[in-house]
């Protein structure tokens, strides 16, 4: 594939991984790869790292025992946790190896949860460590529809102005929030402050090569193991997905930040609601200021 593909590809490879799949998407030379697995045992196969692929390992088997990192392979490892206690625990077992330069906790909040924000932001301030506030994968939102996102009344005003307290002690490197309206809500800065970036500058890819517009818009667009993936992006499906993730909502046509937020989460909207035509379920929490 002679071509430079300027996107990020998220894939999650399966176990052992396809090693035409590990071909086809080295030969994309993608920008960024976000790699997410289960366990140590699956990185060989992928001849890690790539020259001028910035890596970040999402390393979801981490609870497991003897786990034995490879050093300086990623830019960030990240470690999904469910609360501010896990994240303590792999704090104190530092990292398992790694420095914390190169560590992250990766978490985001349902319905009742907005609160543990706080004790995380306190541990990656404590330790130099980063958080990430990714993007909810559409199979989450499946399961638990509305709960998946915080309540209404959760970012109160004594969360926020806790939340200041601790922000002056970060890094600007060290939080990244994938979604602009909880960037914007929390005033934390964000790798994808830019409304819903879905088959326009990134790309999911699940174990058996099925190419999606991200993790948490499960449109199919193609299949690497027929299609390639510039073709996929020349294709009138991905131009269509475009097209609707573009098609905002009335109530966003007067937001000052429409520029910039886009209209928010799509993925998350077409899960919920079965079209593009709802406002993000996320806005209501920041919906005065978003809109002042």
């Amino acid at each position: 594939m002679e071509f430079d593909l300027p996107i990020r590809i998220h894939w999650r490879p399966g176990d052992p991984a396809n090693l035409e799949l590990v071909d086809s998407i080295r030969a994309c030379r993608p920008l960024a790869l976000t790699l997410e697995i289960e366990r140590i045992g699956q990185l060989p196969p992928f001849g890690l790292p790539w020259d001028g692929v910035s890596l970040v390992i999402v390393y979801r088997g981490w609870r497991e025992p003897d786990q034995n990192l490879i050093m300086g392979m990623a830019k960030r490892w990240e470690f999904p946790v469910h609360g501010p206690h896990e994240a303590r625990s792999l704090a104190d077992d530092s990292f398992l190896g790694l420095t914390p330069e190169e560590a992250a906790f990766s978490w985001f909040p349902r319905r009742g949860k907005m609160a543990d924000l706080l004790p995380l932001l306190e541990t990656a301030a404590r330790t130099g460590c980063g958080l990430t506030l990714p993007n909810r994968p559409a199979g989450v939102i499946k399961a638990e529809g509305s709960y998946a996102f915080p309540g209404a009344g959760e970012l109160t005003r004594k969360l926020l102005s806790e939340l200041e307290s601790v922000k002056g002690r970060l890094r600007p490197d060290q939080v990244r929030v994938h979604d602009f309206i909880l960037a914007k809500a929390l005033g934390l800065g964000g790798i994808e402050p830019r409304g819903c970036e879905a088959a326009n500058s990134i790309v999911f890819i699940d174990p058996v090569g099925r190419i999606y517009p991200c993790q948490t818009l499960m449109i199919p667009m193609g299949d690497l193991n027929r299609d390639k993936l510039d073709a996929v992006w020349a294709s009138e499906i991905r131009k269509r997905i475009r097209r609707e993730v573009g098609s905002l909502p009335g109530s966003c046509s007067s937001c000052l930040y429409l520029d910039r937020c886009q209209g928010g989460c799509r993925g998350a909207v077409y899960h919920l609601a079965g079209n593009y035509e709802a406002p993000d379920p996320f806005c209501a929490l920041c919906v005065e200021d978003h809109n002042e």
